[in-house]
């Protein structure tokens, strides 16, 4: 539970050493971005999910998104559960080349650059 935390990025690997968590709680953080939570994706025992409190919640297509992107163990986003008729939504969704392009708008991939220390002054 990492609630109320300011977290606003989630490493890729992040859970790369604990891949068996099944909830995750991080309500009240300050996740923006749908690629943000891409760390997220790869928890293949996923079943409970909670980013409530979080600016992402509000981006378009957030729910259908991680419906679509999380294992097909998730059960409860956000304290409520996930319908079979929103799971066949979401599918569709994101179904095809149209669906492609629309993950591709909703979520680009975070540009990956070349990290150099700064130089300070003496």
């Amino acid at each position: 539970m990492l609630a109320n935390n300011r977290v606003s990025r989630i490493a890729p690997d992040c859970f790369e050493t604990i891949p068996a968590v099944s909830s995750v709680v991080l309500t009240g953080n300050k996740l923006e971005k749908l690629v943000d939570l891409e760390a997220l994706t790869k928890l293949k025992n996923l079943e409970r999910l909670s980013l409530m409190d979080n600016p992402v919640t509000k981006v378009k297509h957030y729910r259908p998104y991680m419906i679509h992107k999380c294992s097909k163990h998730l059960r409860i986003l956000d304290f409520n559960r996930i319908k079979d008729k929103e799971r066949k939504a979401a599918t569709l969704l994101f179904a095809g080349d149209r669906g492609k392009k629309l993950l591709e708008e909703i979520a680009p991939p975070r540009a990956v650059g070349k990290w150099e220390p700064k130089h300070t002054s003496q």
